[in-house]
């Protein structure tokens, strides 16, 4: 089981915009503190085409999940 199996629950429970900052502050102490080391991730490479440009995996982030550039790194590890 992933962590968003895990978490989906609770926070569709809350308004968006309150999970949006709970999950970014948890992101940003878990990137500060080094938890995001203990989970275990492998990337996993799906290279994408778009308008001639190949990227390594899929463009998937959706405009301002990170607006002011807080947890860049952790969202990268996760």
């Amino acid at each position: 089981m992933d962590i968003y199996s895990l978490a989906k629950p609770l926070l569709f429970q809350i308004d968006a915009e309150t999970a949006h900052d709970f999950t970014l502050k948890s992101l940003k102490l878990a990137e500060k503190t080094g938890a995001l080391s203990l989970y275990p991730t492998s990337p996993i490479c799906q290279p994408r085409e778009v308008m001639g440009i190949t990227f390594p995996n899929a463009v998937d982030l959706a405009a301002g999940l990170d607006k002011n550039d807080a947890v860049i790194d952790g969202i990268a590890m996760v």
